[in-house]
């Protein structure tokens, strides 16, 4: 009797324990560390808005990880549209928009985010349409446009991420923008000089 009711309690904890070892889904748990939104989503599906800083967890359907199956992961596409932050790919050398990472079953996948671009924002808050914005990037003896922004509606708003100011490289930003009556604003100018994470702002008020 005492024999058999030492075999019940192990196999009860025999039990247990390959129950506790079965695992399905992951998680992403996206950390925004700048001070601006991040615009996120994966595998395409829908856009989750964090606001700075903040974060969100994505919840990721996988396989059932089980005692015997080994450890069961899966691949996702990452999308991470930062107002002052974009992934940097470091094999070829150029921001992307999106990368693929890997999620295994019963984990949490941290992702943290810290700012490494700059931004020139756009809030068209009057009543009429911004036909286009042209954004400069301004060295003193010479300028490029590196940015067009086109046909913002009243109450929309648009970024563009820039390359920031560092000590060796001293440049400011500029923007001209036409209304839809052909009238023309400039904005900013040689005190708009950007670093990391900062965000030059311009609030277009016309036509009120």
């Amino acid at each position: 009797m005492k024999n058999r009711r030492i075999l019940y309690l192990l196999l009860i904890m025999a039990v247990a324990i390959i129950l506790a070892a079965c695992e399905s889904g992951g998680k992403i748990r996206v950390i925004n560390r700048t001070d601006y939104p991040m615009y996120a989503s994966v595998d395409r599906e829908q856009t989750i808005v964090i606001p700075g800083d903040s974060e969100h967890v994505f919840e990721i359907d996988t396989d059932t990880q089980t005692f015997y199956s080994g450890e069961v992961k899966k691949q996702a596409w990452l999308k991470l549209i930062g107002e002052t932050y974009t992934i940097f790919d470091h094999f070829e050398e150029v921001y992307v928009d999106s990368t693929q990472i890997t999620v295994r079953a019963g984990k949490t996948l941290n992702v943290f985010l810290d700012a490494n671009r700059a931004s020139v924002k756009i809030l068209n808050s009057s009543d009429l349409n911004i036909v286009r914005a042209e954004i400069y990037q301004d060295f003193g003896a010479y300028d490029q446009v590196v940015g067009l922004l086109e046909n913002i509606a009243p109450g929309e708003e648009r970024f563009l991420r820039v390359n920031y100011a560092t000590p060796t490289s001293q440049f400011f930003y500029r923007v001209r923008i036409m209304d839809e009556n052909n009238l023309v604003y400039n904005y900013g100018g040689n005190q708009t000089i950007l670093t990391v994470g900062q965000q030059f702002l311009v609030v277009f008020t016309s036509g009120k």
